[in-house]
């Protein structure tokens, strides 16, 4: 697998040995690095192995690592250090001197839109609710930029109930303000999600804030459309698909189409879900690269990953977490039917890990289906 290096320079002041910053818990390892002394970790999690030398030039401290497959920890090793030298090396010919005290620049004045999501006030995510009822959503934000809030409003950006828009109360930056809006619950049964985000003359802004409620004992969701290849819309499955208190989250209609799902609900903890298609130009029932999923996720750490059976298709699996403080288990399905790459996706709290992976392994299942179904339809028209 492909190899990443990283440097990072810091200005010292003093002349103290470093000691290894980037892991802290790795016992520091010290150990001569050309003319100098250096601190040498090396940390193996799952597949990755990580190489670091943290090492000092003079007045400048040098933190170098290489990441690689673990299976090559002794090639990751020695080209870490090769690369230590070569910037030690590099370093000295530049010559050292002590830093220049320079006086902290004078801060410059932001002119920004800033919103901070703080809590919901009424009708917390998953709140079971009549066809039609009337209801009264409140949430609390902060002005956490230099702008004030004046003639802002807050404008529907996904959903298909509530107000398109409402006023927002004119707030001073950094103070809070409670925000409210009245809505009526849609008629269909099933989760339903409204999001707004803040606008003012400068155009949207903010993550968002949205209401979401479960409506019980309402009328029949509509047909689903009719399958279209040429239409990713209608290859995704629905909320309903997935089951009782799933809503769409966010669509992003791109070259990789994905639609997230949202379930406060049901479980425990939140859980959310992502259904992402890549169309490719040839027909390929084989494996998808487990290599280009792993690089994809960037920070997550792997624990778990091979080849797995679904539906009729050879995919992979792959099961990480987040930074453990974090308590989030991830855990992905890929698989490949004809020209198109699913990816399936489900995370939740660490608690819940062995319902989780049960929960996404059946989506993706569903997928597939779904993903077969809509190609043998297409031949049938074709004939």
């Amino acid at each position: 697998m492909a190899r990443r290096v990283t440097i990072k320079l810091e200005t010292l002041t003093d002349t103290t040995l470093l000691t290894v910053r980037s892991q802290s818990s790795v016992t520091p390892d010290p150990r001569p690095l050309g003319d100098a002394l250096g601190v040498k970790s090396v940390m193996v999690q799952g597949f990755l192995a990580t190489v670091t030398y943290d090492f000092r030039v003079g007045h400048t401290g040098v933190l170098l690592s290489v990441e690689g497959a673990a299976r090559d920890a002794e090639d990751v090793a020695a080209q870490a250090r090769q690369f230590a030298e070569l910037e030690q090396d590099f370093r000295r010919a530049a010559g050292d001197k002590a830093p220049d005290v320079v006086p902290p620049p004078t801060a410059a004045i932001p002119r920004n839109d800033c919103m901070h999501f703080v809590a919901d006030l009424s009708i917390p995510d998953g709140t079971r609710v009549d066809p039609g009822a009337d209801l009264t959503k409140s949430w609390r934000l902060e002005n956490c930029g230099d702008t004030v809030w004046d003639n802002f409003q807050a404008v529907r950006v996904g959903g298909e109930y509530g107000p398109e828009s409402f006023s927002v109360p004119r707030t001073e930056p950094r103070q809070p303000v409670d925000l409210s809006t009245q809505l009526q619950s849609p008629l269909t049964s099933g989760c339903h999600r409204a999001t707004y985000r803040l606008a003012g003359p400068r155009g949207q802004f903010g993550s968002g804030a949205f209401v979401e409620v479960v409506v019980v004992n309402g009328d029949a969701a509509p047909p689903a459309s009719e399958p279209n290849l040429d239409d990713p819309s209608t290859l995704v499955l629905l909320p309903t698909d997935l089951g009782e208190g799933w809503c769409t989250a966010s669509v992003r209609p791109s070259s990789d189409y994905t639609v997230t799902f949202h379930n406060s609900a049901d479980f425990p903890a939140p859980r959310d879900a992502l259904i992402s298609l890549t169309r490719s130009d040839t027909a390929d029932d084989a494996a998808p690269s487990l290599v280009s999923l792993l690089l994809a996720l960037g920070p997550q750490i792997p624990l778990d990953y091979g080849d797995w059976a679904i539906g009729d298709a050879t995919g992979v699996r792959l099961v990480t977490t987040d930074v453990p403080d974090r308590g989030q288990i991830h855990v992905y399905y890929e698989f490949n039917v004809e020209h198109i790459t699913s990816l399936v996706e489900v995370h939740g709290s660490q608690d819940e890990v062995s319902e989780i992976d049960a929960q996404a392994l059946e989506f993706a299942q569903a997928e597939e289906s779904w993903l077969r179904k809509c190609f043998a339809a297409r031949a049938q028209s074709l004939q």
